[in-house]
């Protein structure tokens, strides 16, 4: 069982946002530049400024939409590949829809194709450069695991041959047995349950993983 501090908007969200304004605007502007020239390119840019903006606004709600910001998405053992090309996909299909059909915001085709097919492949290189930070750590919250014995290392085990757990473990926190100091899965056990919130301030812990039953920890469940 999980205990999380929630957080409503996550670090992973931020940076993956922030990322694909970026991606967004460099892809719209560099389509721009390749089809009609460095300096027609930024006329077209300056001229249909308003237009850009709303495409830029529109793949923005398919990506929150399509999921692109959840760690489930993320962690898919099939890769961030077809999510990608769903989401520029279906982006530009209401680009097409909304503005030539509706506002007519005008974007030439040549430049919102080309600027889709940058759009996709910048997407999913930053989905696939997190996947491989996010195995090192740099996203994952402080936790800790509160149990001890087969239950504990189980739960140890399964976190450690995870690509993505989302959590780093920083000790074990025992309810009845074990010695601090002493190794489970790699795992320093650092104390009582009593001194549970000492330890989860000491280590900014975020998660707390209970690898027990809480029917029969009861005091656990109070803590």
């Amino acid at each position: 069982m999980f205990f999380e501090r929630r957080q409503r908007i996550s670090m992973r969200s931020v940076v993956l946002f922030l990322g694909d304004v970026f991606c967004l605007v460099l892809s719209l502007s560099l389509a721009a530049i390749l089809r009609l020239g460095a300096d027609a390119g930024w006329i077209y840019i300056q001229d249909n400024g308003h237009a850009l903006f709303g495409a830029l606004l529109t793949y923005l709600l398919v990506f929150y939409i399509g999921g692109m910001y959840e760690r489930q998405t993320m962690t898919h053992k099939r890769g961030v590949l077809l999510p990608s090309v769903l989401t520029t996909t279906v982006g530009l299909i209401l680009i097409i829809v909304m503005f030539y059909a509706r506002f007519e915001l005008i974007i030439g085709r040549g430049v919102l194709f080309l600027a889709a097919f940058f759009i996709f492949l910048s997407v999913w290189a930053l989905r696939h450069l997190y996947r491989t930070t996010a195995g090192y750590g740099l996203f994952s919250k402080n936790a800790l695991v509160v149990g001890e014995g087969k239950d504990a290392a189980n739960i140890i085990r399964l976190i450690h041959q995870a690509d993505d757990p989302g959590c780093r473990i920083f000790g074990v926190v025992t309810h009845s047995k074990g010695t601090p100091g002493e190794l489970l899965e790699g795992v320093p056990i650092i104390g009582n349950i009593e001194h549970l919130r000492d330890f989860v301030n000491h280590y900014k812990a975020e998660t707390l993983i209970v690898a027990t039953s809480l029917a029969r920890e009861k005091n656990l469940l109070r803590i």
